[in-house]
């Protein structure tokens, strides 16, 4: 507010002044049967959401490997960190996901860009939709575009959530 700080200016808080400490660090993935066990990258920021309304905050994000282009999408528990579920749907290294309920039902979906379609996965990580016209057919996000970023979103005000993809 103009009336207690008119320049809108502040200090820089020391780091000093912060006392973090770790208390949940995932180890990376239990490799037992994995297609891509160097998949431990992690480059978009996660999500943490209830996916499954449990009371325990889960943490979601994606992983890539040096030797591919693809990510997989992974959920781990907030509180311990062991692993919920890796989805075997494949997408873009550096594709945001977005994190909410879709259907109302309170499990939270997971929903992002794979190939050049939208997706969404249930809380356990099954996919559950791709983006598909009227007619059936698969919607195409031009393809090329590597920046894609989804929200979840009640757009139009009248429930439930949009999932909104934008393309740079």
């Amino acid at each position: 507010r103009e009336d207690r700080n008119p320049d809108c200016r502040t200090e820089p808080v020391p780091l000093d002044r912060f006392d973090a400490e770790i208390q949940c660090e995932w180890p990376g993935p239990d490799v037992t049967g994995l297609e891509m066990p160097d998949s431990t990258n992690v480059r978009i920021p996660p999500l943490v959401g209830d996916l499954d309304t449990d009371g325990i905050p889960e943490i979601v994000f994606s992983t890539w490997s040096d030797s591919a282009d693809d990510s997989l999408v992974r959920a781990i528990r907030g509180d311990d960190c062991s692993t919920l579920w890796t989805s075997a749907i494949r997408l873009h290294s550096n594709q945001d996901l977005a994190l909410g309920d879709l259907d109302g039902d309170g499990d939270m979906e997971v929903c992002g860009r794979a190939g050049a379609n939208a997706f969404c996965l249930d809380h356990e990580g099954a996919l559950i939709w791709r983006g598909r016209h009227a007619d059936g057919t698969e919607c195409v996000i031009e393809p090329g575009l590597h920046q894609v970023g989804v929200e979840i979103a009640d757009v139009d005000g009248i429930a439930p959530p949009e999932l909104v993809v934008g393309l740079s």
